[in-house]
């Protein structure tokens, strides 16, 4: 699962799964995505073991 964010809520995400132990240095720096190039994206694991992918889009 893909997860677009703006840039602020990106951050906010990536400081509250570092808060929490979340793993999130697995990173893309740029990534390709349905809304063309995203500046970052990380991938995590879910609660239910599934990857999640976040990233955000410059507006």
């Amino acid at each position: 699962m893909c997860i677009a964010f703006n840039r602020a809520e990106y951050e906010a995400l990536d400081e509250r799964l570092r808060v929490d132990g979340g793993d999130t240095s697995a990173r893309v720096r740029p990534a390709s995505g349905a809304r063309g190039w995203a500046p970052e994206n990380s991938c995590f694991t879910g609660l239910d073991d599934n990857v999640i992918e976040a990233r955000y889009y410059e507006t």
